[in-house]
């Protein structure tokens, strides 16, 4: 029977749509698309999406953004500091790479939970 080969388990269901595998996704999301971008930036386009920057010694500034706000890292910190395009691309899938494991949780959860106390008010 072809199912013998098939890795078989019960449903669990769908996650929520708040759920934080849902919110993780969204910001994985956001973040494989800035590569997009850095690719139409090397291009010479400019674009409102886009969650980095280049300053004036050439390096960049990239925020990781959660519902349209940057993420804050620490107190007052929501930028990362990359030398060059690529140290951006690698920032990014490094980003990508915690917060599919979770890392970035907490970020998360308080800029949701600040969104979230804004409809309710």
């Amino acid at each position: 029977m072809a199912t013998m080969k098939l890795n078989l388990v019960s449903s669990d269901g769908k996650p929520q749509s708040n759920s934080i595998a849902t919110k993780r996704n969204r910001l994985i999301n956001g973040l494989r698309n800035q590569i997009k971008e850095i690719d139409l930036h090397t291009n010479g386009h400019w674009s409102p999406r886009m969650w980095f920057w280049q300053g004036e010694d050439g390096s960049y500034r990239l925020e990781a953004r959660y519902a349209k706000k940057p993420l804050e890292f620490e107190e007052g910190k929501t930028a990362i500091v990359c030398k060059d395009e690529d140290q951006l691309r690698k920032t990014i899938d490094h980003l990508i790479d915690i917060v599919r494991v979770g890392e970035l949780d907490p970020l998360i959860e308080e800029r949701s939970s600040s969104i979230r106390k804004r409809f309710t008010q």
